[in-house]
């Protein structure tokens, strides 16, 4: 095996206890950077798109991609097209959240880490 799983980190405990061992020396260099990538995946799983707003004919979204997104939908009955504008903002359902991690904890253990 080679790496850590992804399915074992199913808690805040399994986090805690890797990032102890990483910074007791117990990991290897491998090890330590699987467990930078699953830190900094519970920090960009943090955002979703949620729907805005309905954009008019022709009309602009208010910002560029990757903070607004736009979605064409053609009803096949009627042949019209529907334009969606979707936002990305930070989503209480997030993975980070359901660990009852904040951001400040995940981004003091990618500090701790660096290094290692």
């Amino acid at each position: 095996m080679r790496g850590i799983p992804r399915n074992q980190l199913k808690t805040r405990a399994d986090f805690m206890l890797l990032q102890e061992a990483a910074l007791a020396g117990e990991l290897r260099p491998y090890e330590v950077a699987d467990l930078r990538r699953h830190w900094q995946a519970l920090l960009d799983g943090r955002f979703a798109y949620e729907v805005d707003r309905v954009l008019d004919e022709g009309e602009a979204p208010d910002g560029e991609e990757p903070e607004y997104r736009v979605m064409t939908d053609e009803d096949e009955a009627s042949g019209e097209a529907t334009r969606t504008q979707y936002r990305l903002v930070e989503t209480e359902c997030s993975r980070l959240v359901r660990l009852g991690f904040e951001v400040e904890d995940v981004e003091a253990a990618l500090a701790q880490l660096e290094g290692k």
